[in-house]
């Protein structure tokens, strides 16, 4: 079976040539049964958007066996239920299943040992930060859930799709609820210094034209993040992703203000192939100390930013400049 990962030819570590590039690119998406099709798409999303992990839920275990031997199989939860299928005589396929990939070049050289797998939870460790990623099926208690998130009380990010839906939440769409489960969660959140992560304002390029590709609700797929840890939060339309399933987007999460690893990898391969000049326009830096920040950015950035240049349009590393702002 092909595997759903390419290599890029020339990629090197991060460790090897982006030293003090922080960021993580973490992805959530839920695939509604990971068919052959799916697996090339979701293959094909690890790399394209630079995830240096993706978490991908409601797997229903279809070829499980070939997934689990991919080189970009990092975990996945356990299928607890063909054996109560088989003592209660039930029929019918499994609605769960959650796998943690990684972007084969960086994700295992970033990991802090190996991943922690529960019913409905993985887990894994980078840096100081502890990620989760979760899948709370309907058919799941209110206890289950409880029961699950005090296993995760020390977590930095927890996305995943709960299948809850917050009232007075001015991003969240469709009708709130189940209320136990809402309950649950606003309890999680005032206990555990956690808050309810919100899409970023989709960037404007230098015409005031954002990215079509981007939601700026949410729906059952969420994320919650510790503290005031600095994230970037974005909602990839799976339509846009070519991704069959009836889920609307993909949760890109990002750590730290910067580039991915992955994507770092990638770019300090291309500054060896490029020589063009550093090139571009600051465009909505009124404030003097905006600017300021901008300059002391792009004068201990050059050879970043001449990658970027090298691989993405002008108007693209202007908005990342313009998140300064």
């Amino acid at each position: 079976m092909s595997r759903p990962q390419r290599k890029v030819k020339g990629r090197i570590q991060a460790s090897e040539g982006c030293s003090g590039v922080k960021a993580l690119r973490i992805g959530y998406v839920n695939v509604n049964g990971l068919t052959k099709d799916k697996w090339v798409r979701v293959g094909r999303l690890l790399e394209e958007q630079e995830f240096d992990f993706l978490f991908v839920a409601e797997t229903w275990f279809v070829d499980h066996a070939d997934h689990a031997r991919a080189e970009c199989f990092l975990a996945g939860t356990p299928n607890g239920s063909i054996e109560a299928r088989l003592t209660s005589g039930r029929s019918g396929r499994d609605s769960n299943g959650l796998y943690l990939l990684g972007n084969t070049n960086t994700a295992r050289a970033s990991l802090k040992g190996r991943p922690v797998v529960s019913e409905h939870a993985i887990t894994f460790r980078v840096g100081k930060d502890k990620i989760a990623g979760v899948y709370y099926p309907p058919s799941l208690t209110p206890y289950g859930i409880k029961d699950s998130l005090v296993a995760l009380k020390d977590v930095t990010v927890l996305l995943g799709d709960i299948n809850t839906r917050f009232r007075c939440c001015d991003f969240q769409s469709g009708n709130p609820g189940p209320p136990a489960r809402e309950q649950i969660f606003r309890d999680y959140l005032r206990s555990d210094d956690m808050h309810h992560k919100a899409p970023d304002d989709p960037i404007e390029d230098a015409h005031g034209r954002t990215d079509p590709g981007l939601a700026r609700m949410v729906t059952t797929d969420h994320c919650f993040v510790r503290g005031a840890r600095r994230t970037r939060l974005r909602l990839l339309l799976n339509r846009k992703l070519h991704l069959r399933t009836d889920h609307l987007y993909t949760l890109c999460l990002q750590l730290d203000e910067g580039l991915s690893v992955a994507l770092a990898s990638r770019l300090s391969v291309a500054l060896a192939s490029t020589a063009d000049p550093i090139r571009f326009r600051v465009g909505r830096l009124h404030d003097e100390a905006v600017k300021e920040r901008a300059v002391a950015y792009v004068d201990g950035s050059r050879d970043v930013i001449r990658t970027m240049l090298a691989m993405q349009d002008v108007d693209e590393v202007n908005g990342e400049l313009v998140r300064f702002s």
